[in-house]
């Protein structure tokens, strides 16, 4: 695979996307693998990036900078990240990272810092070991970034916090107490409406995909949905 050095200069920020790793291993598209994410800089993430693997990224500068390097991620947990500067087998210790407090949306998003140093115009090759998190991109930077953090949410006047605070309808509708002391029937208790996959594009090529709706109907289930355009939406169903 050809290095694909991304980078963005702003102000003393040195970012580079990590959705094309210059190598990684495995390599054969199940570790490391880029999606589309709509709050992640250039809307690109990676993720299958658990079990046993690494990647590296090539950092390219033209001058000297001194600064410390951090990483955009999310996270439902906190998670060591393996780290290390060098190519794919350099030595990798573990950093702590804070959980964000998810893997998706325009706030599952936080940075943490890496490493502290002087860097000189040159190539900087840095390599992650596997963990249990989303990547976004990295910055080398004097101070946190701050150019990727959600814009803070205009405030409401007295009026407009009342208005959204108010009901549109009783939470308990009248006709909802006829309804006390009643229980499905048996015969919605007994079978299965449907069920919710989410077999999407990186499925296609395994045995799962072709086969899963055989699978479901040993099941006893008569229908299935596959759920392949998450955006970050809510659990719709």
């Amino acid at each position: 695979m050809l290095p694909a050095v991304v980078l963005l200069s702003l102000a003393q920020d040195v970012v580079l996307e990590l959705d094309r790793p210059s190598a990684r291993r495995p390599d054969d598209g199940t570790f490391a693998r880029a999606i589309d994410a709509r709050w992640a800089s250039g809307r690109r993430c990676v993720v299958g990036f658990f079990g046993a693997g690494r990647a590296s990224w090539t950092l390219e500068l033209g001058e000297e900078r001194e600064g410390t390097l951090w990483v955009r991620y999310a996270s439902a947990n906190d998670v060591t990240l393996p780290f290390g500067w060098g190519a794919l087998d350099t030595q990798l210790e573990g950093v702590a990272l804070p959980a964000t407090g998810g893997t998706s949306g325009k706030y599952a998003w936080g940075w943490a810092a890496l490493d502290a140093r002087v860097l000189q115009p040159g190539a900087h090759t840095f390599t992650f070991g596997a963990a249990p998190l989303r990547l976004d991109c990295v910055a080398f930077a004097p101070a946190r970034p701050t150019h990727l953090d959600p814009s803070v949410a205009p405030a409401l006047s007295d009026q407009e916090a009342a208005l959204l605070a108010a009901p549109l309808m009783p939470a308990s509708p009248p006709w909802l107490e006829e309804l006390a002391g009643l229980a499905p029937p048996a015969w919605y208790e007994g079978t299965r409406l449907c069920l919710h996959t989410r077999f999407g594009p990186p499925w296609v090529p395994r045995e799962g995909f072709d086969t899963v709706a055989e699978r479901f109907a040993s099941l006893g289930a008569r229908s299935f949905v596959r759920h392949v355009r998450t955006r970050g939406e809510g659990q719709w169903w």
